[in-house]
């Protein structure tokens, strides 16, 4: 008979046993059909065929086949450990249980346990302990002289570790040293097994008893007589303890058998409550907890048995299987901490992992919240090199030196001779103009100066043509290199097209200042940087932007919620709409939405540590759309008195604009399969996840037919399903039938494709290869089109959307010849060689039958109106595809094919046609329209599809109407902080002031930071910046300059001076620039002007509105910081003002002391102060006449800073002479006018 190990190992197998238990001999215990036999009142069935556990995947645990000692499953990390008795230690990862880790823990003593913790695995041999990390290195190990006969281990809450054995010490280690800091004494005959509840230790021995002992002291408070010889098996659950073993026997039946009873404690009341009885020779149990307290009992044959503990009192169970995958003996077993996996070792050295059944088809995790595991460096092979290729380069292939020896190409040294790359000569003009600082000489490259003289890589030229446009910013043309990834060299392991790839912005010095945004984007429509948190939604605020009665909607919107998804969404179109291809930020509104705690909840949120990249963008953005959706429709139906503006319509009662646009209205029947009874509830749904056909359960192999698009959007909008719930009338639940009836069709159909899982991935490839197939099959039978391209013509920015008969570029389609005519003339066959089509259609037509279902076909190319809608069709255009971009070296992204209309060229282009734009953040080139439904399942995935009803815009009243007209409420706001604690810095607009168009005020804005700058130094000495440091407005000042209707007394008198509160986290307040103190924006605290940024952003939005002429200095990045865009002719930045080009920016204070002989910023910054002297250098500026004559004091300004190297002296007078300051004249206007 065969012992367990923690009883002392293997003895002789006594084939002829009998099972006292059961009546019956097995002649041979491994033979199912003898099984079968020798229990004829048992269920027997066919390998876990009515369990709850299936077998997944078996593996050799260790290449010598040696018996398993011990498995364990790994409660941190994805993994399963086993150990041998050889020694040896392995580990596998993840439910297909890859090879993760193996080394050996002694040289011939087996692994009687294994533990793992947070620092690593603890292993345990008979005479030593060992900590291993988890990729195999040693962390520590004991070993000592009483160190001896152990078997088991365990950990305890003081941080420690008991290890016990077969002997009368107990050892507990301190974990941070491995270290013994105290000895318990037990009986005897040791411990063999050890487990915990919250109020004991439970330690059994080889004589069948079960003590429980104090957890401080290890005292026995109590002892159970479990079974008469030994134990073989015990586990702890709640109040209760199962075990099972061994009873004595007759010496002529070798003095023990198994014992066919599982012996039930309760800890409560601390006696026997049952004695379940086994239908197997129970050897190994569990508690597998999932419903109630079930027990997995495993026999050492390979059978097991799942008993209720409480239902067994009453009606024990019958019900056996069988471990069809073990061919040994079991030896080891485990239960996953989500209850959904098991693991057995035999003694043939296998591993066999079993998991539940998942209705969806999905492996479930090993914990329920696993972190991460490290792998090692995948080592990429070396590309493969034909034999008979006679330009391949056989040095590429590595080749370890030999140890002994010589290479073939190791030459002699006497026939060999070190010689250096001479350096080219330098220009003799280049050394006669140079100056020495130190030991670096400095010269101007003359205008031939070739940077690199020796050629080292060969310029590859990209296949695809350029659209339109000239040389972007300093005459650089557009074949040069950017400062950036997507323009570099192309990397021909990239699988990824440039357009396609993950942009990133190059940061200098200046920030993002003179990175040239204008090589991604020759259109005149605005891109979305990616350096804020939460950018990956950029894709979606584009298609948002693209649906015209939105867009409008949301322009309308004003409201007083500080943190109103619809107001800075509104905010954001804004600049989208004023921009003329400048790149624009959604930094206020993705501020708005990290406040939002739903948002959060769904995992929408990412922090400044998160990269983006590594996340489920697919899903994610899904998610996303729908609770944008969602949380506009519930801002825009707010009640029309917590409107800023009179201009906002009282919309109670009446649909919102995403109930318009978006929203079905379904009647949604609930039918019990039972008794039949059904239930009917109406809801609304603003998008539809795409539901695909399920392979059969039962198919070993299975292959999807060909399934047309549209019938998967049928099934999709109308989605039946079975799935229990409670019904009434049977008192219980049970499955139910429910089926969605439409009541309408939406005018922006927005389907989730939902392709997140494997089943949902390969449906998708196997459609994409059938219409692959089926475009092989008819491209030799159908008559095609070859175009023959005038290659001196450039292609057309529009392709072939153009509407000019006259246009000089080229278009596609317009001269070509015909495939047939050209093969007459050549007298060959044609074979149309064109790519094939998508899967995706371009168009649906959509009728909506009057018993609620809906009727959908596949519309080839909507867009050439030749389909009509006739008998209630209703035909509907892609609008936009959202697709993530896979992409393991740069980086997973989204990006978004839009179709965009007439009225955005109307606005942007000033033309009247419509062309599908890829938007990829600040990179946007047009597209054709087949490339928007195009997805390879390589590299690019689809996320999101929007179809939109043919002329939808039609049937809404698109009227744009400035929501900033109420002038009292933007400037009589009080303030967040105590009036009473609250200092006035500002004198407000009386009521006789107003602001009109041309009016001159002076602004400057203060910030603080809210991160770091991330920078790295470079091997050369100069700094890189990897990702600057996140700004936010503090504060913001604004002056009262030249007005028609202000105050002529109380000029140069701030009219606006706002602090701005923030909830956000501020790491460096810059006071030594900004003048911000701590404190100064804490609502509790602050003794100024505190409002929120959305107050401040409305004021300022509202001055834009009146036409307002800004004055300050620096305004680009304040206005940067501010996120906000201003028409240019509304600007006037004194920095620019008194600049020559190509030369160093002055500074303000600079300035103020040669112009105006006033010395500032002395200590600190002050908005106030900084304002005020940009107004009075922009009056200054127009008296100094005309723009050609103030040049000429530029220049001097310029002669004059470079001999005092821009540093103003110590005791320098009160302003130049020959330069003197005069107060504006009443009817000044704008500075560079004349």
């Amino acid at each position: 008979m065969n012992y367990p190990n923690h009883m002392g190992g293997m003895m002789p197998h006594h084939s002829n046993q009998q099972a006292s238990g059961h009546g019956m001999q097995m002649q041979n215990p491994y033979h199912m059909g003898a099984m079968a036999n020798a229990l004829p009142h048992t269920d027997m069935h066919t390998p876990f065929g009515d369990s709850e556990y299936n077998h997944r995947i078996s593996v050799l645990g260790e290449p010598g086949g040696s018996c398993i000692s011990a498995s364990a499953f790994d409660h941190l990390e994805e993994l399963v450990w086993l150990g041998t008795r050889a020694g040896y230690v392995a580990s596998f990862y993840g439910s297909n249980l890859n090879k993760y880790t193996a080394f050996r823990v002694h040289a011939s003593d087996e692994v009687v346990q294994i533990l793992p913790s947070q620092p690593g695995v603890y292993t345990l041999t008979h005479e030593e302990l060992r900590l291993h990390y988890r990729t195999g290195r040693v962390a520590q190990r004991f070993v000592a002289a009483d160190f001896h006969n152990m078997q088991c281990m365990i950990h305890t809450p003081n941080n420690s570790l008991l290890v016990g054995g077969h002997q009368s010490t107990v050892f507990e280690m301190d974990l941070t040293r491995l270290q013994p800091i105290n000895k318990h004494q037990v009986d005897d005959v040791g411990v063999a097994i050890m487990r915990s509840t919250n109020r004991h230790f439970l330690f059994g021995d080889t004589t069948g008893k079960i003590s429980l002992r104090d957890p401080r002291s290890l005292k026995v408070e109590n002892q159970f007589q479990a079974h008469s010889y030994t134990l073989s098996d015990f586990d702890t659950f709640e109040n209760y303890i199962v075990s099972c073993g061994f009873s004595k026997a007759p010496p002529m039946r070798g003095g023990s058998q198994i014992d066919g009873f599982l012996m039930l404690y309760d800890l409560r009341m601390m006696r026997s409550v049952a004695n379940l009885q086994c239908v197997i020779e129970p050897y190994y149990l569990r508690f597998v907890p999932s419903y109630t307290s079930r027990v997995f009992v495993v026999s050492h044959r390979g059978q097991y048995q799942i008993m209720d503990t409480t239902a067994a009192m009453t009606s024990p169970t019958h019900n056996v299987c069988l471990l069809e995958a073990a061919t040994a003996p079991i030896s080891a077993m485990d239960v996953s901490s989500t209850l959904q996996h098991l693991v057995f070792g035999d003694q043939g050295g296998c591993l066999h992992l079993y998991s539940t059944n998942s209705q969806d088809g999905s492996v479930s995790p090993f914990n329920q919240f696993s972190q991460e595991t490290t792998f090692a460096d995948v080592v990429e092979p070396p590309p493969p090199m034909s034999m008979d290729d006679p330009m391949a380069v056989y040095a590429s292939v590595p080749m370890p030196y030999p140890g002994h020896g010589s290479l073939l190409s190791d030459w002699p040294a006497a026939y060999t001779q070190r010689v250096y790359r001479e350096p080219a000569s330098i220009d003799p003009s280049i050394l006669a103009n140079m100056t020495m600082s130190g030991n670096i000489g400095y010269s101007k490259a003359p205008a031939n100066y070739v940077r690199f003289p020796y050629k080292t890589t060969s310029n590859q030229q990209d296949g695809r043509q350029h659209r339109g446009g000239h040389s972007g910013r300093g005459g650089r043309s557009r074949g040069q290199v950017p400062a950036s990834p997507i323009g570099r060299e192309d990397d021909p392991f990239m699988t990824v097209p440039k357009e396609y790839r993950k942009v990133e912005i190059k940061y200098s010095k200046l920030g993002v200042e003179d990175f040239d945004f204008r090589h991604y984007n020759r259109t005149h429509f605005a891109g979305l940087e990616t350096h804020i948190p939460n950018a990956y939604c950029n894709s979606m605020l584009q298609v948002l932007y693209f649906i015209e009665p939105l867009r409008a909607t949301l322009l309308n919107h004003l409201c007083q919620q500080e943190f109103c998804l619809a107001c800075e969404l509104g905010f954001l179109f804004h600049m989208l709409d004023v921009s003329k291809g400048m790149t624009c930020q959604a930094n206020n509104f993705l501020r708005a939405f990290r406040t939002i705690p739903e948002a959060s909840a769904l995992e929408l949120n990412f922090g400044d540590d998160d990269e983006a990249s590594k996340k489920n963008l697919a899903r994610i953005i899904q998610n996303w759309s729908r609770f944008v959706l969602q949380q506009i429709h519930t801002e825009i139906c707010r009640p029309s008195n917590d409107t800023v503006s009179s201009t906002t319509d009282d919309r109670s009662g009446e649909p919102t604009v995403i109930e318009k646009l978006f929203a079905t209205t379904s009647t949604t029947i609930r039918e019990c399969s039972k008794c039949a009874s059904s239930s009917e509830r109406d809801s609304q749904a603003f998008m539809y996840n795409m539901i695909y056909p399920e392979a059969p359960v039962d198919a070993v192999s299975f292959e999807f037919p060909r399934v047309q698009f549209s019938s998967v959007v049928a099934g999709s909008m109308m989605a039946s399903q079975n799935q229990p719930s409670f019904c009434n009338k049977c008192n219980g639940f049970q499955p139910h039938t429910q089926k969605r009836l439409l009541k309408n069709l939406p005018d922006v159909i927005g389907l989730n494709c939902q392709v997140d899982n494997a089943t949902t991935c390969d449906f998708w490839k196997r459609q994409l290869d059938l219409v692959a197939q089926e475009h092989a099959h008819n491209s030799y039978a159908e008559p095609v089109t070859t175009e023959k391209r005038n290659v001196n013509k450039k292609p057309c920015r529009y392709g072939s959307g153009c509407t000019r008969a006259d246009c000089y570029f080229y278009h596609e389609g317009r001269d070509c010849c015909s495939c047939s005519d050209m093969a007459s003339m050549a007298g060959h066959v044609v074979v149309n060689k064109s790519d094939p089509p998508s899967w995706v259609s371009l168009g649906l037509a959509v009728k909506l039958l009057p018993d609620g279902q809906v009727s959908v076909t596949d519309v080839e190319d909507p867009y050439e109106g030749r389909c009509s809608g006739e008998d209630g069709v209703v035909i509907y255009e892609l609008l936009a595809s959202v697709a993530h971009i896979r992409e393991a070296k740069a980086g997973n992204n989204l990006v978004s094919h839009i179709h965009v209309g007439e009225p955005y060229h109307q606005r942007k282009e000033g033309v009247t046609t419509t062309q599908f734009y890829l938007f990829n953040d600040f990179s946007i080139i047009d597209i054709q329209k087949k490339d928007a439904v195009k997805f390879n399942m390589e590299w690019k995935w689809p996320c999101a599809l929007f179809y939109v009803r043919r002329r939808y815009n039609d049937n809404y009243k698109i009227t744009l109407k400035s929501p900033f007209e109420n002038y009292e409420s933007l400037f009589s706001e009080a303030a967040l902080a105590s009036d009473r604690a609250r200092s006035v810095t500002n004198i407000p607009l009386t009521g006789e002031e107003k602001l009109v168009s041309g009016d001159v005020v002076g602004i400057d804005a203060e910030f603080v930071s809210l991160n770091q700058e991330e920078s790295e130094l470079r091997s050369d000495g100069t700094k890189s910046t990897i990702k600057p440091s996140q700004m936010s407005v503090a504060r913001v000042t604004c002056i009262r300059g030249d007005g028609k209707y202000l105050d002529k007394k109380l000029l140069f008198k701030p009219f606006m001076d706002d602090y701005i509160s923030t909830q956000e986290e501020v790491v460096d307040y810059l006071t030594q620039f900004s003048g911000i103190k701590p404190g100064d924006l804490d609502v509790a605290l602050s003794s100024k002007h505190l409002t929120t940024l959305k107050s401040m952003y409305i004021r300022l939005r509202y001055m834009v509105h009146k036409g307002v002429i800004f004055v300050g200095h620096g305004l680009k990045k304040d206005f940067r910081v501010i996120n906000i865009v201003i028409p240019p002719k509304q600007v006037c930045d004194t920095a620019e003002l008194f600049h020559l080009h190509r030369q160093r920016m002055i500074s303000l204070k600079f300035l103020a002391w040669y112009f105006l002989g006033e010395t500032i910023q002395s200590e600190t910054h002050d908005s106030t102060e900084d304002a005020q002297t940009a107004l009075k250098l922009y009056f200054k500026y127009k008296t100094l006449g005309t723009d050609r004559e103030a040049k000429r004091y530029v220049l001097d300004l310029y002669e004059r800073g470079r001999e005092l190297n821009w540093k103003i002296p110590e005791n320098a007078p009160k302003g130049i002479p020959g330069i003197e300051y005069r107060a504006p004249a009443a009817d000044s206007g704008a500075a560079g006018d004349q």
